[in-house]
């Protein structure tokens, strides 16, 4: 991890989920603890740069079929057992 301050602005430069080894949430924790208190000064915004887009086209995917999921539990299962129910 580095850290670097311009104009009370800083940027930390994390790990990619990779990197992280299955720590995740912890580890980006404590190493965004551990560069503010490194700073030593009184941090008013704090900018993430992570390395990688994983993370994030993860978490869209995983937005993606949880919807699908979700649209296919509360949609077409019911409808098709409604149009089961009519057919007898």
């Amino acid at each position: 991890m580095k850290a670097e301050t311009s104009s009370k602005l800083v940027v930390l430069n994390l790990p990619s989920d990779r990197d992280l080894n299955g720590e995740g949430l912890k580890t980006v924790l404590v190493a965004i603890a551990d560069g503010i208190n490194k700073l030593g000064e009184e941090v008013t915004e704090v900018k993430t740069e992570l390395k990688s887009w994983n993370g994030w086209l993860r978490l869209v995917a995983g937005t993606i079929i949880v919807t699908i999921g979700v649209a296919f539990i509360g949609i077409v299962i019911p409808l098709g057992f409604a149009l089961w129910r009519q057919s007898f």
